[in-house]
């Protein structure tokens, strides 16, 4: 009784309380599928929690994409070759991948509001020192203090986010997909401004200018979370939770299986989108805008989509048709050859873009509550440890997404140029949702055999 209830908490987009569990073993879950996030009945601990989470997330989410748009440059003039700057942001995305499932193990024993006032803090220094890089001599001085600075900034990337999702999982446990929704889309804004912000700070002060102004705005951010933000209301001792138990789920996987291919089909442009674009003759402000497109909508439906799966179970077809939807709408990004009526515009792109990122915030939504759900199934109570070690795996195969696409883009595209290589991740999305709906059909013919059984042996009664 006490797994079935679990289960069906999960599965109707919240966890019960310590209480709650306690007195209705049996599972009725009524009163949490008519609840609904209303911000005018918020406390004033609540409202404070969401706004220093999502201000600090937005800082963080700046400080990771800030070097985008001159980093390159003022590598060239220190002496770091190209192949060694890609290998610097590629790298620091293997080190997320890692740090994600290490703070998604241990972040209880470290304490989530610890982790993240001391992440916050460890980026804002980074980001300083990041600045100072500038005035250091050129060659190995310089790689060695950028790359130190990068790996820090990877390594609290995921702590800020991870300790940031549980915090808030902590203030709204009934609203578990909305507030994913909303941390999500407070980093995604942080990410979009970040290169903008970056080059309108380094035409007004110089390259080191982005990196002291964000930083110290963070050290502030950091300063102000350590003073106001309250301690997590759960805060008991848990079991521990296995990380390799929550594998043996085969919805785990599945759902880790299409954030993994999230991942490398949100950096797979990176690296090549721009060079393909240079056919149209825009200017750089216009790549820039097209850029934008992907994580604007991103942000825009994140905490939509999180709202409106809090309300209805639909995280699998969500999984499964957003999958192909994101799949199809590559082949408009070419456009493919497959396609050869598709004529070669500006504005087919523009239509894949826009259709891409529309579907794109709905998956990472799903694919999250899938996983949860795979922890509900098997056994795990739905406390902060849990949505830790959720949190872990999920940015883990994120993370791990993003280090293999910016790599397999630029191979591809050098072998079989931009066209095929696009319509290539058109296949691998295609992939995950053809496994996810081989996966969830078969998941739902046995619970129609098993019903048919227990209907059967009830009469043979």
């Amino acid at each position: 009784n006490q797994a079935s209830y679990v289960i069906e908490s999960v599965e109707n987009g919240g966890s019960a309380s310590r209480t709650e569990r306690g007195n209705n073993p049996t599972g009725s879950t009524s009163s949490e599928k008519k609840e609904k996030l209303n911000l005018s009945r918020l406390s004033k601990r609540s409202l404070l929690t969401a706004f220093l989470i999502c201000l600090a997330n937005f800082c963080g989410g700046c400080i990771y994409s800030i070097p985008s748009p001159f980093f390159p440059a003022v590598a060239a003039r220190k002496g770091m070759s190209e192949s060694l700057t890609g290998f610097l942001f590629s790298s620091s995305e293997l080190i997320s991948f890692a740090c994600s499932i290490l703070f998604g193990k241990y972040l209880m024993h470290i304490g989530p509001k610890f982790l993240y006032v001391s992440s916050i803090y460890l980026s804002g220094v980074s980001s300083i020192l990041f600045g100072l890089s500038e005035n250091s001599s050129p060659g190995a001085i310089f790689i060695s203090l950028t790359f130190i600075c990068r790996s820090i900034d990877a390594a609290t990337f995921p702590a800020v986010f991870n300790s940031g999702f549980v915090i808030m999982s902590s203030e709204f446990p009934s609203h578990v997909s909305t507030i994913f929704g909303i941390t999500e889309t407070s980093m995604s804004l942080g990410l979009m401004a970040g290169p903008s912000v970056g080059g309108v700070l380094n035409q007004i002060g110089g390259p080191s200018m982005p990196f002291y102004v964000i930083g110290g705005l963070m050290l502030l951010v950091g300063l102000t979370v350590f003073m106001f933000l309250p301690p997590p209301q759960e805060i008991e001792e848990k079991k521990q939770s296995s990380f390799f138990t929550l594998l043996s789920s085969s919805l785990v996987w599945v759902a880790l299986l299409v954030t993994l291919t999230l991942g490398v089909g949100n950096s797979f442009l990176w690296p090549v989108f721009s060079i393909h674009l240079e056919q149209f003759h825009l200017s750089s402000s216009l790549i820039g805008l097209m850029f934008i497109i992907v994580p604007g909508l991103y942000g825009l439906t994140m905490t939509v989509s999180g709202y409106l799966l809090d309300k209805k179970d639909v995280k699998k077809v969500v999984t499964v048709y957003g999958s192909f939807i994101c799949g199809l709408s590559l082949l408009l990004l070419g456009p493919t050859p497959l396609l050869p009526f598709l004529p070669v515009k500006l504005w087919v792109i523009i239509v894949g873009l826009f259709v891409y990122g529309l579907h794109y915030g709905p998956v990472v939504i799903a694919t999250m509550r899938c996983t949860i759900a795979g922890a509900g199934e098997l056994g795990f109570e739905t406390n902060l440890e849990v949505y830790a070690l959720v949190a872990g795996v999920y940015n883990a195969a994120y993370f791990l997404g993003t280090f293999i696409g910016p790599t397999m883009s630029g191979t591809l595209v050098e072998t079989i140029g931009f066209r095929w290589a696009s319509t290539c991740m058109t296949g691998l999305f295609l992939l995950a949702a053809v496994c996810s709906l081989f996966y969830f059909s078969i998941q739902r013919l046995r619970k129609g055999w098993k019903k048919a059984a227990d209907l059967t042996s009830q009469k043979g009664h």
